[in-house]
């Protein structure tokens, strides 16, 4: 699995990946957190508390990308 263009990936504590637009972190409950804007900031605060760029919105899985090879010309 892979971020989104600009995004961000984290893993929960079950280990599943999670994504979003911008990057992410997980908080002191397991939670993924994104920023809510492409290549935005995210981090923890003293409590442990996720703080991102332009608000943070929960991480999700379908929002990962597979990674698929590159046709190139010889494979055409």
């Amino acid at each position: 699995m892979c971020s989104p263009v600009d995004g961000g990936i984290e893993i929960d504590i079950y280990g599943n990946p999670h994504c979003g637009p911008g990057y992410c972190v997980r908080d002191q409950y397991g939670k993924v957190f994104c920023s809510s804007t492409p290549r935005g900031a995210s981090s923890l605060d003293r409590d442990g508390k996720p703080v991102c760029t332009d608000g943070c919105i929960p991480g999700r899985a379908d929002a990962c990308v597979v990674p698929r090879p590159e046709k190139t010309k010889a494979a055409r």
